[in-house]
């Protein structure tokens, strides 16, 4: 997982909690995540200001609402779609260079 772009991990991140919650039998659309943004930053392998920034761009597009750690996913096949994507744009790889993530291409 480590290899994908940030916004792909917390795409994916995103989608196994809100299958998580499925199989528990709550909602896979509003849900707590659980953990801080500095501490999904850890789990999967970059920082909490790329977390933030992700999140907050999702929220910005319409993807997911977010406050604190409460999620409610707006558009589940954008989520889904993301995972699917095949390596970053130069930007993302620039990003992940810095956060020193291995070179993808």
């Amino acid at each position: 997982m480590r290899s994908q772009p940030a916004e792909a991990r917390i795409a994916a991140f995103l989608v196994e909690t809100a299958d998580d919650n499925t199989k528990r039998g709550y909602s896979p659309e509003e849900f707590d995540v659980g953990m801080t943004r500095a501490e999904i930053g850890n789990y999967l392998g970059t920082t909490l200001e790329t977390v933030s920034r992700v999140i907050s761009a999702l929220s910005r597009e319409k993807i997911i609402e977010a406050r604190g750690k409460r999620v409610r996913v707006l558009d589940f096949h954008w989520l889904k779609a993301r995972l699917a994507l095949g390596p970053a744009s130069p930007e993302q790889a620039e990003i992940d260079e810095r956060q020193g993530m291995p070179d993808r291409r």
